[in-house]
């Protein structure tokens, strides 16, 4: 029996998958077996198994039945054997594909699915896997130990100070209690600023785009106000350093 080659690879990036990106994609699975395995999984809790490649673009996509992942694979009885997936579901891979044959067709078609692949990436892949919530709290640390460090320093340079050697034996006052809840509101502020804007990059830059039914509709829709609030954005940034030029 001869050795067989397994390959599997995960892309983690925003991607669109439209009619063009499908034919190509199904172009080269039919390249091993005709008869292609092409199922998915509904948002409410359904699979649907279809006959065919081209039944796909029949599936309404509604927003109250939409696609949250997509399997694609050949024929197992085939000596060579391709399965792909695309996914929306949070804390998954979005596309990952393997490959088992032997070791020139595995790599001869691995490149070809890379080639194919790289095409459905979006510009705002960075944005999409940003954490904005992770972000925030290692600033609000660096702050955190950027005052410790410069209290620290103060507290050496006034270590001689004859009010500080001696023993803390007040009680803690109505104005220490209000910076220990100053701090953990603080904490609090970032927490939920993070996982707001966390919550608007999910809705304005989804990381999966699966342009078949309605869903050809909700890309335009968020891809309009994807453009609107850029060029918003940029406007106010030009009008900003240009009335800073003429105030100066």
């Amino acid at each position: 029996m001869a050795a067989k080659t397994t390959k599997r690879r995960e892309f983690k990036i925003a991607y669109r998958l439209d009619r063009d990106g499908y034919d190509r994609l199904v172009g080269i699975l039919r390249e091993v077996s005709q008869e292609l395995n092409v199922s998915i999984d509904c948002s409410d809790g359904s699979s649907i198994e279809f006959s065919s490649p081209d039944e796909l673009f029949e599936f309404v996509n509604s927003d109250a039945r939409y696609i949250k992942s997509l399997r694609l694979s050949t024929q197992w009885d085939k000596d060579l054997h391709i399965y792909i997936r695309f996914s929306s579901k949070k804390y998954s891979t979005p596309i990952e594909y393997e490959i088992t044959g032997n070791e020139k067709s595995v790599s001869y078609y691995s490149g070809k699915l890379d080639e194919c692949i790289s095409t459905f990436r979006l510009w705002y892949t960075p944005l999409a896997f940003f954490d904005f919530t992770d972000m925030l709290m290692k600033v609000f640390l660096c702050v955190l130990l950027i005052v410790l460090f410069s209290l620290s320093i103060w507290w050496v340079f006034h270590f001689e100070d004859p009010k500080l050697s001696q023993p803390v034996t007040e009680k803690l006052t109505v104005r220490d209690y209000f910076y220990q809840i100053t701090g953990i509101v603080v904490i609090w502020i970032f927490l939920i600023i993070g996982i707001g804007v966390n919550f608007f990059r999910d809705r304005l830059f989804p990381f999966a785009n699966f342009l078949i039914g309605d869903g050809v509709r909700r890309f335009n829709r968020l891809e309009f106000w994807r453009r609107t609030i850029g060029i918003s954005f940029f406007i106010s940034l030009f009008a900003s350093i240009l009335a800073g030029l003429i105030l100066r």
